[in-house]
């Protein structure tokens, strides 16, 4: 789904679940000489396994990391206009889970040039 963002971006809208441990593609990486815009993102545990959500700008900076210890848990942030997360060029957003357990997730982006 895709909205329009302040008057001129169009937002594309993501959900779906991840069960694997590791690393995980929730969008994949754009061409060379453009980047993911993140606008918001939210990751739940759907299992009663205790584990360990990370964030991450490709494969190797995590941006935000947190313990689901309970079936239910979860983080997300929404950010405000002009303050949303910028990976890096050409890079995938990357959910990495510490064990095989299903998460829900939802990712609202957009793509821009570098």
């Amino acid at each position: 789904m895709a909205e329009i963002y302040q008057g001129k971006i169009t937002i594309t809208r993501v959900a779906g679940t991840k069960a694997a441990s590791g690393n995980n593609t929730l969008i994949a990486a754009p061409a060379a000489g453009y980047r993911l815009v993140i606008k918001g993102w939210y990751v739940q545990n759907e299992s009663a396994t205790a584990t360990t959500i990370v964030m991450a700008n490709g494969t190797g900076e995590s941006n935000y990391r947190y313990l689901a210890q309970n079936q239910g848990d979860g983080i997300g942030r929404v950010y405000e206009a002009f303050n949303e997360w910028r990976l890096t060029a050409a890079t995938a957003l990357i959910l990495n889970l510490s064990g095989a357990n299903s998460h829900g997730y939802w990712v609202e982006y957009w793509t821009e040039a570098v």
